[in-house]
């Protein structure tokens, strides 16, 4: 987990330069990773960020985004997204 962290604080720093997209979102790791994991032998290279959040109520709630890694171009970032199309059921996937 500490790889994934230390690689997660490196993708923070450059993705507002570069094209990415948030492939889904889970309330626990375990099922991210997994859903990560699949798109990962299918060689789409995508990642787990942990996310904290809070309710009107103010309950704190963490959970779980599995993003592509950043792109230089835009079209290489649609070449995975077609290629995570055709090896999930993901059908709301945000370019960012």
């Amino acid at each position: 987990i500490s790889e994934q962290n230390d690689l997660v604080a490196r993708i923070d720093t450059i993705q507002k330069a570069l094209h990415y997209a948030q492939i889904g979102t889970f309330g626990t790791l375990h099922t991210a990773q997994k859903f990560a994991e699949k798109l990962q032998r299918k060689n789409v290279p995508v990642y787990v960020k942990e996310q904290h959040s809070s309710t009107a109520q103010g309950k704190k709630i963490i959970w779980y985004q599995v993003l592509t890694e950043p792109f230089e171009k835009e079209d290489e970032l649609r070449t995975a997204l077609h290629k995570i199309k055709k090896y999930s059921a993901v059908h709301d996937i945000r370019i960012m």
